[in-house]
């Protein structure tokens, strides 16, 4: 398609943000010379995104988007500026890639030096300017030039040897080629470049690349039309951080993110219990140290857990995505219950945060419809009304108020009694008494603070799931299953959970309890 482009009669569109404005600069497809020799500067970044069909109406090709720096109050942040460029472009289906003003800056000292290397062979691009000296390592592969080590900056002390100054610029790499491109004429570093160097396949460029552009808009364009054809192709990376951030009063968990320099595109994923906590997706502008919420998400409930995507793709376009999982043990539960399990009484089984219920009905096991079925509830209480609230009924207070819920109970009762932190998502406090070497110490209804030992608290969620099977069999039953469906917890861990549940169920007079580690491969 590369040929396609230099053949057929056409136009390229640059459009780069410079200085708070906006300009475009046009390209013929075939020749790569820029039409009028002059770059027209546009409106407001709002005007400009209306405009776009009407600017783009001549045949263009491609449109290489030069935007990241520019910021504007005709939007919220940059990224929303970026992501309505992408659904005109995307509806007049026309080709563009964004770029970011290194990667441009790259292409063109490679373009205008007409850089040929083999996969694998480093290319030093070493800028100049006023200040001193910024150092760009970039290796040959397959999909362009890549970038791993930091931009090295410093700057030039004419009393320092050449020996010195070398090792600063050359560092450990073994550059095929190294190009030297001053951004003005005159910089008393560059009458020593040569000697200092002293390297065979020494470029040095003129100072002045604006007469290049057109030429390295065609070779992007060559580029996105081929993605095979990398020979001045610079991998883009990460312009700005985002992040999926798990918020819960004054608690923050940053749970994937990307910070800001990663090779593109990329993609990182992350399986979760499916909790009820407000779920936030930012980016993080590093140019101006300002976090910018792009959504705020909450996690589904028909599942056992879910995995979350965060990915960038190829344009520094972010997006994420939430797929609900299933244990599998969990759905097959019922199956190994009717063979195993001969008592037939009730099944609760617990994972992450969550339950399921289990009873026998027509001969074998089933899940327990009004405990959402093979789904099963996440375990939460309320304090923050005056009658305590359960389940689904607690969400909206673990959202808005969540110093007034207790979860996680199996986690705490799983912690030794003098090693128990405060180390997950709560906004409940730990203390003891007396009588008590554990209690959790939570906000109460009428603004006063409350405690209680997590085997008062797990019977409190015990006494809804007996609730939940009494509605279904008529009558409270006399003996309860218990089953652990985690693999995570180690035997020790397990004991004490075990202890905890038995004290529970002395609380709610439960002749017998049974608690098993579930432990089948599947």
């Amino acid at each position: 398609m590369s040929q396609g482009l230099s053949q057929e009669k056409g136009t390229l569109v640059y459009i780069r943000g410079f200085e708070g404005n906006l300009y475009m600069t046009t390209i013929d497809s075939r020749t790569g010379r820029i039409g009028n020799n002059e770059s027209k500067k546009l409106g407001g970044c709002k005007r400009f995104v209306s405009e776009i069909p009407k600017l783009l109406k001549k045949n263009v090709k491609a449109v290489v988007f030069n935007v990241f720096t520019l910021e504007t109050s005709n939007y919220a942040n940059n990224y929303e500026f970026r992501k309505a460029i992408k659904a005109k472009m995307e509806q007049l289906k026309i080709p563009y890639i964004f770029v970011c003003e290194y990667q441009y800056l790259c292409a063109s000292v490679l373009t205008f030096s007409n850089v040929t290397v083999t996969v694998g062979e480093m290319v030093l691009i070493i800028l100049v300017n006023e200040n001193g000296v910024q150092v760009m390592e970039l290796k040959y592969t397959a999909k362009g030039y890549e970038s791993d080590a930091e931009t090295r900056v410093f700057d030039y002390n004419p009393t320092e040897s050449n020996e010195t100054i070398r090792q600063r610029i050359v560092g450990t790499s073994t550059p095929k080629k190294i190009i030297v491109d001053p951004n003005a004429a005159g910089y008393p570093i560059m009458k020593r470049m040569k000697a200092l160097l002293n390297f065979k396949d020494l470029i040095i460029t003129e100072y002045d690349l604006i007469p290049y552009d057109g030429k390295v808009i065609h070779e992007m364009a060559k580029h996105v039309f081929d993605e095979s054809y990398t020979k001045f192709w610079v991998i883009p990376k990460a312009f700005f951080g985002y992040c999926i951030r798990l918020s819960t009063g004054i608690k923050e968990y940053d749970l994937l993110y990307f910070l800001g320099d990663e090779k593109l595109p990329a993609k990182k994923d992350l399986v979760l219990a499916k909790e009820s906590f407000n779920f936030t997706f930012l980016a993080r502008n590093n140019i101006i140290h300002r976090e910018e919420p792009i959504e705020t998400f909450t996690l589904p409930t028909n599942c056992h857990r879910v995995r979350i995507i965060l990915s960038l793709d190829s344009n520094n376009h972010p997006s994420y995505q939430v797929v609900p999982e299933m244990i599998p043990k969990i759905q097959v539960l019922p199956d190994f219950l009717s063979r195993f399990v001969p008592s037939k009484a009730p099944v609760i089984g617990f994972f992450d945060n969550s339950s399921v219920i289990c009873h026998h009905k027509d001969g074998c096991y089933k899940f327990l419809d009004t405990w959402n079925g093979v789904y099963g509830r996440e375990m939460l209480i309320s304090f923050a009304s005056k009658k305590a609230k359960f389940m689904e009924d607690a969400v909206e207070d673990l959202r808005t108020k969540p110093s007034y819920v207790v979860l996680d109970l199996a986690r705490i009762t799983a912690m030794p009694i003098n090693e128990v932190k405060n180390n997950g998502p709560w906004n409940f406090a730990f203390t003891k008494d007396e009588k008590n070497p554990v209690l959790v110490e939570f906000d109460n209804y009428g603004g006063v603070k409350k405690a209680a030992s997590p085997a008062f608290l797990m019977a409190m969620l015990l006494k809804e799931h007996l609730k939940a099977i009494k509605d279904e069999i008529g009558e409270k039953p006399t003996e309860v299953v218990f089953c652990l469906l985690d693999d995570f917890y180690k035997p020790e861990e397990q004991s004490r959970i075990t202890v905890q549940f038995e004290e529970a169920c002395k609380l709610l007079k439960i002749e017998t309890s049974i608690l098993f580690h579930f432990l089948l491969a599947v």
